[in-house]
């Protein structure tokens, strides 16, 4: 290996010498350029003086340098997503003694929607992420008592997720480059954390008196999220949860379609389904069904 670089470096040297002594009687500038392994200058005779000698040694030609797509694991990266769930209930609900069924269809989600506002945020290093969800939701729709009267439903839910993700598959894009970074081809995420839920009810039947009640609970969730990047700018992405610990159980399932329009921001939107059995007698609030509705946001990254 020695002698190869060496030689290689001598063979540089010849040639610097023969291009020197064909150019010498032209006129031009000097450019001068360091060996590669010693402070001595070689100069050579140029006609274009702008033009500029690079050695590369021998011992680094056969080395693949990193490509410039990739982003450094030790370096935090973030992305911030506020959003709108336009999410309809279904299911059973009771307050003390007082219960209700909702059956919303698909064309009363934005009708039972009073108000929503959420926000996501994701901060990246490596193959890892921290993952913290906020989400806001106030509905308002009508139900039907166990004999078959107009029930008026006003549910309020708040829902926090804090949690991490860990990718072990991840299948970059070549074609990414440091000035125009682009997501990766394929991830798979796995992911786990806590969900805190507060239910706000309040049910009317009839002229009756309304009731009101709430409650807290905390659920352990886990599950996996993929992301396919069929076109450059266009990325698909699943994701699903399972857990219980408050609740019974509970699970969520979310289909998103991602458009990158710029370096920093991208739009999004999808369909979400949120699932929850959380009925006990001995609660003042009882809840089993689920929220599902379209699902639409941005994401800054940075």
């Amino acid at each position: 290996m020695r002698n190869s670089y060496l030689g290689a470096v001598c063979g540089t040297l010849l040639l610097f010498t023969i291009t020197a002594v064909g150019q010498h009687s032209t006129s031009g500038s000097v450019v001068k350029a360091k060996g590669p392994t010693t402070s001595d200058e070689v100069q050579v005779t140029s006609s274009d003086a702008e033009s500029k000698l690079e050695i590369v040694p021998a011992a680094l030609a056969g080395t693949n340098p990193r490509p410039q797509g990739d982003t450094n694991p030790e370096k935090w990266s973030f992305e911030i997503s506020p959003y709108i769930w336009a999410a309809a209930l279904k299911g059973d609900l009771r307050v003390r003694n007082t219960t209700a069924h909702v059956d919303a269809s698909f064309s009363d989600i934005f009708h039972n929607l009073d108000f929503s506002f959420a926000t996501a945020a994701e901060a990246i290093k490596g193959k890892w992420r921290v993952l913290i969800d906020e989400n806001y939701v106030n509905l308002g729709t009508t139900g039907t008592g166990p004999l078959g009267e107009t029930t008026d439903v006003q549910p309020t839910l708040n829902f926090f997720e804090v949690g991490a993700s860990y990718a072990p598959v991840i299948i970059r894009n070549k074609n990414s480059t440091a000035n125009e970074p682009l997501p990766p081809v394929f991830s798979l995420e796995v992911l786990g954390g806590l969900r805190y839920t507060h239910f706000g009810l309040g049910l009317q039947r009839g002229t009756n008196p309304a009731v009101e009640g709430s409650r807290n609970l905390v659920d352990f969730f886990g599950g996996n999220r993929f992301k396919i990047r069929p076109y450059p700018k266009v990325t698909l992405i699943e994701k699903y949860t399972l857990g219980g610990g408050g609740s019974h159980f509970a699970w969520t399932f979310s289909s998103t379609v991602d458009y990158r329009f710029r370096r920093c921001l991208s739009a999004w939107g999808g369909y979400q389904v949120l699932s929850m059995d959380a009925d006990e007698p001995a609660n003042v609030v009882g809840f089993n069904g689920h929220l599902r509705g379209l699902i639409f946001g941005m994401t800054i990254h940075k």
